[in-house]
């Protein structure tokens, strides 16, 4: 039996459908590991003997992919803004801040460049 056009058009549309949603998280899980590189990256040139630039990691939670690092995430808070440095119950001075982490901005930004990237070559 014959397909109409109305079932074609659904039969495509499906397909399209489940290539665009392959490729949109092909897409998120490559924007999330060259986000976590990148910061990577620059810990390893502020901190180049450290284990801290070797920790970042991504993971996927309930269908999100979340850049981390799995084993000092207290630490990447204090480098990243600063923080007070305290001796004896008293403050004696302020360790500057070193950005290295992405903002959320910079980090929507490579996603969504990413993932455009990949919709256009479908």
């Amino acid at each position: 039996m014959a397909k109409n056009g109305f079932e074609q058009l659904t039969e495509i549309l499906t397909e399209i459908e489940g290539e665009a949603a392959t490729t949109l998280e092909a897409g998120c899980k490559e924007a999330a590991d060259e986000i976590a590189q990148e910061i990577r990256n620059k810990a390893l040139s502020l901190w180049p003997g450290s284990d801290y630039p070797k920790n970042w990691t991504v993971s996927k939670e309930k269908g999100t992919y979340i850049v981390h690092n799995k084993k000092t995430y207290r630490l990447a808070h204090l480098l990243n803004n600063g923080h007070r440095i305290i001796k004896n119950g008293r403050v004696v001075g302020q360790a500057k801040a070193k950005p290295h982490i992405l903002s959320q901005e910079e980090a929507d930004k490579v996603t969504t460049e990413i993932i455009e990237r990949r919709l256009n070559q479908l």
